[in-house]
């Protein structure tokens, strides 16, 4: 599964990015440097209960501490969401944050991500956190971790997807650091 809380942020001033947000079908994490976006299946399954209409967020810390990201099966329920391993033995429960008790405002995740029509170009040299990038590729957990990286100028964001052969709508977002 996916190692969702490596993605959020640990600033205790910005509590709101502390979270996991689940949205419009979609998984979001971010801590303004990086940002993944997954469909809920890819990281939930396909029986967990959760739907494409359900909106809540989900504690960066307790994703990490329970170990939700080693969890073979979820099950959701009344604000509660329950992870299971291989063997059925509990890793843990979460209460999940609804958007009225989140302490702070979320981004609007959809709004920094580049359309696949805006224009690529092409750089010599770029420079990034390459912690970030360390994180970003743990996030998505691959055996072989090749991704495609697009270039949308010199002080834009980095487009990360994995290039793996099963689709998948999952992507990502690094920033640039410095520009040489």
């Amino acid at each position: 599964m996916k190692k969702l809380h490596l993605a959020v942020s640990k600033d205790d001033l910005r509590p709101a990015l502390m979270h996991i947000q689940v949205k419009d079908g979609f998984v979001y994490a971010t801590n303004c440097h990086i940002l993944v976006k997954f469909p809920i299946n890819e990281v939930f399954g396909e029986n967990s209960g959760i739907t494409e209409t359900d909106h809540f967020y989900i504690d960066g810390k307790q994703w990490g501490k329970f170990k939700f990201h080693s969890a073979n099966l979820f099950v959701y329920s009344n604000g509660i969401l329950m992870a299971m391993d291989r063997k059925g033995n509990n890793l843990g429960m979460i209460k999940t944050i609804s958007f009225d008790d989140l302490n702070g405002r979320y981004p609007d995740c959809n709004a920094v991500l580049p359309s696949e029509t805006k224009e690529k170009v092409a750089l010599d040299q770029i420079s990034f956190n390459h912690e970030l990038y360390y994180n970003l590729i743990e996030v998505f957990n691959l055996d072989t971790p090749l991704f495609n990286m697009n270039f949308f100028g010199k002080s834009s964001i980095i487009m990360v997807k994995p290039n793996i052969e099963e689709t998948t709508k999952a992507i990502a977002l690094i920033m640039p650091v410095a520009i040489i």
